[in-house]
Parts: structure tokens; sequence; C-alpha cells
């Protein structure tokens, strides 16, 4: 019989916090393989971690002894929390980039930017909005912001 430590996968600790539908904020940690090589951003991994097509995802709650599952459809948003999130600008590999305010269904505001393929077809937020993917990433003053979309009922477009 193999021991544990032969079974062992090594991921990576990611600081989130999460808010839920019905007001429940939650901090603790989701676990990432490790990215080999230089590149990609924390931010740019958490985002195609909730844009998977697995409806649960284990989250490691503080307070909580342990993991919980939760559903990527009761997430509103998220927030990550790592001090280190690779904060090169990613205006740099985009080659556009747009400011809005986005309204969530709980009375939140998030103003930022989102980062934009401008190639056609999706030279226009709205187009960008349209992807199929169920969340997207809002650079904040506060930092790096992932929305759902289903949450987010008005965006309003800002001047850049």
């Amino acid at each position: 019989m193999e021991s544990r430590h032969n079974l062992h996968i090594g991921k990576e600790r990611i600081l989130i916090r999460l808010y839920l539908h019905g007001g429940t904020v939650l901090d603790g940690s989701v676990f990432l393989f490790p990215e080999d090589g230089p590149g990609v951003w924390v931010w740019t991994r958490v985002l195609h971690y909730f844009n998977e097509p697995l409806p649960y995802f284990p989250f490691d709650a503080k307070g909580s002894g342990g993991i919980v599952l939760v559903t990527r459809t009761s997430v509103m948003r998220a927030t990550v929390l790592n001090d280190e999130t690779n904060d090169e600008d990613p205006a740099l590999y985009y080659v556009g980039q747009t400011r809005a305010r986005f309204l969530l269904t709980d009375g939140t505001a998030i103003e930022g930017r989102v980062f934009i393929d401008s190639s056609p077809p999706n030279i226009r937020i709205s187009d960008f909005l349209c992807k199929p993917e169920r969340f997207f990433h809002v650079n904040d003053d506060a930092g790096h912001e992932i929305l759902n979309k289903s949450e987010v009922p008005l965006v309003y477009p800002l001047p850049d």
C-alpha cells in the first residue's frame, strides 16, 4: 500500500475572500497547481479556476475546521488576497483596456479596468462581457476582483 506521501500532489495555497449570495463572506484558500515558469499572474490562475465547468470547488474556509464545498454559481465575487499577485501591469499584454463601474445584485459597486483583446470581434466592453466564461477580472484600486457575470446586472462604461 502506498503512503499518502507518495500520492500527495503539491498545490499552491491562494488566499481568497468569497462573497456569496445572501451576504455570506468567507475568507480562506483555494489550492491551485503550481505554475511552471514566469508570466502567469495569480489572479489569472484564480480566474481560470472559477471558470472551470465543475459545479463545486473545495475551499479551506478559516474557522470552519476544514474544507467546505462551494458552488461556483453561489459566488458573486472573489477578491484575491495574496500579497504577491504578480502585479505587473496587465495592460502591457493586452491590446485594449477599458474602465467601467459594475453594479452587483447586492448593491455593491466595483469600479476598475478590464483588459480586452481588441481584435474583432472583441472590441467593445459589451463584446467582452458576452463571452461564454462565467467569471471575469476587474483591476480596481483595492486589487484584483473576480466577478460573476450573472451577478452584474448593470455596467456603466467610464472614460479612460
